[in-house]
């Protein structure tokens, strides 16, 4: 259990962060809370082990390592709740709408679908259950179920920050959570930082936190709340977010110093090069080298997400046009997102360029 003091400052951070905490008084609240079985408990010293390394691959986001380490832990310790979960949670966000164009057909699905039942049979009353099944629904685009689930652990554990950020997920401006939700940037933001006040760490939060602040036009706050991840850890999707940030707000230099960094790791996957570079490259008047990079990119990676962030780049620039194109593209994945764009800040540009009108208004945006 936790202590007084610590249940009091996390309930204090839910009251500023959620809309429905009023509703709950922190006696009722810690009153109704369920105990939270002790998950990490396995009579296999080499299940544990495994466990640990699975879950700080899974807090680094180093996802395929997350999932080999958990697989040797319930291979030895097959009721071994802990690490079901966290296999659970990284097929999760492995099967990101972000990550996949169509999660139903992603090769993670089923066992993402497996491992959460897994996961909920074995520890049905802790948190940590519950944001694996949130990130299931988040997967899933269940919109209501993603936020029910990820409230249930916030009132199993009210010091659970990853609840909290996947919460905040649910209302961030950025398009690749689900299209078709209703967004709340600003509520978005306080969950973020309610998360990150109970772990400065979460490198997910740090990293959606910024796209959420993007999505609102804070494009310097973006940058700065990313600085403190990319100079301890070099961290290429920070790095990538931020460069963003600068490109959007006309930072030309900042923007060019981070991409000739992405450029120069090789980690660095050849789809974020092609969309970094293609977009500096238009912004420094390099027209033909950047559609290049940009066109050879939709063809390398043909996904939604892909084809919003080439929109984006394109929109940035004035290129109203080919906007249009990689917009239909990407409605053709998902129709919802034709609302989602028309909101937009990031297309705000070429809202009304006679192509982009004509796209939205195919899929009854007017």
């Amino acid at each position: 259990m936790f202590g007084r003091r610590t249940a009091s400052i996390a309930l204090t951070l839910m009251l500023v962060a959620t809309t429905f905490a009023s509703q709950h008084s922190g006696a009722n609240l810690l009153g109704n809370r369920i105990q939270v079985r002790d998950v990490t408990h396995t009579n296999d010293s080499e299940a544990y082990d495994a466990f640990l390394r699975a879950r700080a691959a899974y807090m680094a986001r180093r996802y395929t390592e997350a999932v080999d380490s958990a697989q040797i832990a319930v291979s030895r310790d097959p009721d071994y709740a802990a690490a079901w979960i966290v296999m659970s949670k990284t097929y999760g966000r492995m099967v990101s709408p972000r990550l996949a164009s169509d999660p139903a057909t992603s090769e993670a699905y089923d066992k993402m679908l497996e491992t959460s039942a897994r996961a909920l049979k074995l520890s049905p009353s802790s948190a940590e259950s519950f944001v694996a099944q949130a990130l299931t629904a988040r997967a899933r685009r269940d919109v209501p179920a993603w936020r029910d689930h990820a409230r249930r652990a916030t009132e199993i554990d009210p010091t659970c920050a990853e609840a909290f950020a996947v919460l905040a997920d649910s209302y961030s401006g950025q398009l690749g959570f689900a299209c078709g939700r209703d967004r709340n940037p600003e509520l978005a933001d306080a969950y973020y930082q309610s998360a990150l006040a109970l772990d400065p760490n979460l490198e997910s939060a740090q990293i959606n936190r910024a796209q959420n602040l993007a999505y609102l036009g804070r494009y310097q706050e973006c940058a700065t709340a990313l600085t403190p991840l990319i100079d301890t850890s070099g961290d290429l999707t920070a790095l990538a977010v931020r460069s963003r940030c600068f490109l959007i707000s006309n930072d030309v230099f900042s923007a060019t110093r981070d991409i000739q960094r992405l450029m120069a790791d090789p980690r660095t996957p050849q789809s974020v090069v092609l969309l970094h570079r293609g977009w500096l490259r238009m912004e420094q008047g390099e027209v033909n080298e950047g559609i290049r990079d940009l066109e050879l990119l939709a063809d390398l990676k043909p996904t939604m997400s892909t084809e919003l962030s080439i929109a984006e780049a394109y929109a940035d620039v004035g290129e109203g046009s080919r906007a249009a194109d990689h917009l239909a593209r990407a409605f053709a994945y998902d129709a919802s997102c034709a609302r989602a764009v028309a909101a937009a800040p990031s297309f705000r540009v070429v809202r009304h360029a006679p192509e982009v009108t004509a796209t939205l208004a195919s899929y009854g945006v007017r």
